[in-house]
């Protein structure tokens, strides 16, 4: 299990990894620390040249900005790609998605106190800046772990490197008559959230009704979409793998009540 270099309490006092003023001193040296240790470099989000090639010749050339405009005039991203040492190096959370308020290690505990086991299969790293027009900076430095749960489930926890805190959980069946997701969900949800009301308790009961009505809506060609809010989070159901009825929840925190932005 992947240890966070922060614990949870220290994490609001920190900024974010982009959040600060174009033109600031701090603005500067982050952007210029990204480009010095990006080990790849990418122009993106114009539609045509969406993960085109390597941009080292345009960032040769000195020019501020040199990798946003297209030869032709038109305004592109560039995507920098970091490694986990100038991550650890820059030392704060990213600001490209909201985090809950947990952290990893409180999620495992929730779900050992639960009664479930669970093995690490794999851990993948996703580390990047993007660096849009108009001076707009996103920084992403996810790492999500996968683990397997014995009698038929699986999960993802998604979270930021630095901080620890987790901002997308993923679970789902092995295959696609397995339920053991669905009161893993459930419980999850119990321990994570305090008060709920008491019909809240049959959750997983309303989770394999909504399954059902999904799959059901979806076989017919619909797009749908079932989500239930639960205080700061929101469950959404999606489709693990087109074609089959593995479909599973998607727990993060309601953007409602996020931050109006962040970045």
């Amino acid at each position: 299990v992947f240890l966070p270099i922060l614990q949870k309490e220290e994490t609001p006092t920190l900024p974010l990894a982009g959040n600060y003023d174009r033109g600031s001193r701090e603005y500067a040296e982050f952007l210029d620390f990204v480009r010095e240790n990006a080990v790849e470099v990418r122009r993106i989000g114009d539609g045509t040249e969406t993960e085109a090639g390597l941009l080292s010749d345009a960032a040769e050339t000195g020019e501020e900005d040199a990798g946003l405009l297209r030869a032709d005039g038109v305004q592109t991203a560039v995507l920098y790609t970091l490694d986990e040492a100038a991550v650890r190096e820059l030392g704060v959370p990213a600001n490209g998605y909201y985090l809950m308020d947990w952290g990893v290690r409180e999620i495992l505990d929730i779900l050992e106190e639960k009664g479930y086991s669970f093995l690490l299969k794999a851990s993948q790293q996703n580390f990047k800046v993007i660096e849009e027009p108009y001076g707009v900076l996103k920084s992403d430095f996810t790492v999500r772990e996968s683990y397997e749960v014995p009698g038929g489930a699986e999960f993802d926890l998604c979270f930021d490197y630095i901080s620890g805190r987790v901002s997308d959980i993923y679970i789902l069946p092995e295959a696609d008559k397995s339920a053991l997701h669905l009161s893993l969900t459930a419980d999850l949800l119990d321990g994570l959230l305090t008060g709920l009301p008491e019909e809240i308790r049959k959750t997983a009961e309303d989770f394999s009704r909504g399954i059902a009505e999904y799959n059901k809506q979806s076989a017919n060609g619909a797009l749908v979409y079932y989500a239930w809010d639960f205080e700061e989070i929101r469950v959404r159901l999606f489709r693990a793998e087109e074609g089959t009825e593995r479909a599973g929840f998607h727990i993060s925190r309601r953007e409602e009540n996020a931050p109006p932005y962040n970045w």
